[in-house]
């Protein structure tokens, strides 16, 4: 760098984004910050690229070829798409079936599962880069439809009380307060979704994250350390105090950031907190004449108001869910994959 831009003192190393990037160790990102940005690429290759003369003010020929970083450098950015992803699901499926037992249905299943896939990225129509040509079966990750465990129930029950049912009402009044109540509720419980640690370096290219570095523990050791606490802006943390540094990051002494040029960190995926919700409603039909019916209908959608916490975040192209561990706010969130209780009334005529 100093044989290139003519110093440790000259004009480049005043650059504190630039400086970081050598300081870090970010190889794969200081190699894209000077193929991509003039200023640094201008000195390197001269008037070998015309517009770095008339644009730029270099009068001569650069001591660098045009294509010491990218084989084309006429082309800006070119991205060969292609389709060779894969993904793979194995699961193991219960299902409990109950039909019209005294009034009441009930359906439960659970569904125990892996999928993996080489695409960490849950847009369909986005595209994600590979960590590295050179090995890939780095890419080889959870999907982040990797739910291991989810169970669901859904059950009806028609109160025995009413016309047509096992206690019938004679006088039509109370028959039409007390009789013709059905129930109905659907529970869902599953496992907590996957995310990926990363650590925001780029020491080996510029398009994946280098991972992060495991000091001493594992990544089941990491597992263990997932659990839902208070967190100091009314938001919650998904991650036991031990992980948390007092600077708001992660714990520098369990987990750290890649530091050396051309070195992989490792890839860590973790499983957030578990899903539960629960919707109920009530159902009463008032009979008015043969074919002419009123019906009264509360919901009540997450009935117990239980909240759901949502780890990581989302990009359209990337990664699909991810969790910065140098973030001053690492372990929190204060999303919600579920709304809160949501109360509604439905009347209806049918005929």
């Amino acid at each position: 760098m100093e044989t290139a831009f003519g110093g440790a003192g000259s004009w480049a190393f005043t650059n504190s984004g630039f400086v970081n990037q050598v300081n870090q160790g970010q190889a794969g990102a200081l190699a894209t910050t000077i193929a991509t940005q003039a200023q640094y690429f201008c000195p390197l290759v001269g008037t070998s690229i015309y517009q770095c003369g008339w644009w730029y003010g270099q009068t001569a020929p650069g001591a660098y070829p045009i294509n010491f970083f990218q084989v084309n450098s006429y082309a800006g950015s070119a991205v060969a798409l292609h389709d060779n992803a894969w993904s793979n699901y194995h699961g193991l499926q219960l299902e409990l079936r109950q039909n019209d037992w005294h009034g009441l249905t009930v359906r439960g299943n659970y569904t125990w599962s892996k999928a993996f896939t080489n695409r960490f990225n849950d847009a369909a129509t986005a595209w994600a880069d590979a960590a590295t040509l050179r090995n890939p079966k780095m890419d080889k990750a959870p999907s982040p439809w990797d739910i291991r465990h989810t169970f669901t129930s859904y059950f009806t029950y028609d109160l025995p009380f009413g016309k047509g049912r096992t206690y019938a009402f004679h006088n039509p009044v109370i028959d039409r307060i007390a009789g013709g109540w059905t129930m109905s509720g659907i529970v869902r419980l599953q496992s907590g979704r996957v995310f990926k640690l990363t650590s925001g370096r780029y020491t080996v290219n510029g398009a994946a994250d280098s991972g992060v570095v495991l000091n001493g523990i594992t990544v089941a050791d990491l597992q263990e350390m997932m659990e839902l606490r208070d967190g100091p802006s009314r938001d919650k943390y998904f991650v036991s105090g031990d992980l948390v540094g007092s600077d708001g990051r992660i714990n520098k002494q369990l987990v750290s950031l890649p530091t050396n040029p051309g070195e992989w960190g490792q890839m860590v995926y973790l499983y957030g907190p578990k899903f539960f919700n629960a919707d109920f409603s009530v159902l009463k039909r008032i009979p008015v004449k043969e074919r002419v019916n009123i019906e009264f209908w509360a919901e009540f959608l997450n009935v117990f108001n239980h909240p759901n916490w949502l780890v990581g975040s989302s990009s359209s192209a990337g990664s699909a869910n991810t969790v910065w561990i140098d973030s001053t706010s690492f372990g929190r969130t204060r999303n919600l994959a579920t709304s809160p209780r949501n109360i509604q009334f439905r009347l209806m005529l049918t005929f």
